[in-house]
């Protein structure tokens, strides 16, 4: 009698954990959401469900899509400004490469 009230008991654990897991994997989705990925791309939520920690640390580890494309605009943006301030567009890739870093360095300082 008392091994069926703890497989009963081990069982009903195991639907917690699996409940805990998959709530911890639906929020992972939201993360990834808010980073800019497709929150219809399944494979978000299977690497977490199935990895556990590492699916969360992957989740966690992913690029912010948003963020680049902002900083990106705004390096375009800003590029822009300073070819019309010069008066001409330079056509020497180096110097477009020179001006895009000493922005982007700009940026994120």
């Amino acid at each position: 009698m008392n091994y069926v009230f703890s497989t009963i008991g081990y069982l009903v654990l195991a639907f917690i954990l699996i409940g805990i897991n998959c709530f911890i994997s639906s929020k992972m989705v939201d993360v990834a959401e808010l980073k800019g990925y497709d929150p219809k791309q399944e494979h978000i939520y299977m690497f977490c469900f199935f990895l556990g920690i590492l699916g969360y640390l992957y989740v966690l580890a992913l690029p912010d899509l948003r963020l680049q494309n902002l900083l990106k605009s705004v390096i375009e943006k800003k590029y822009e400004n300073t070819s019309e301030v010069i008066g001409k567009k330079e056509s020497n890739s180096n110097s477009k490469k020179n001006v895009r870093k000493s922005i982007a360095s700009e940026i994120l300082n």
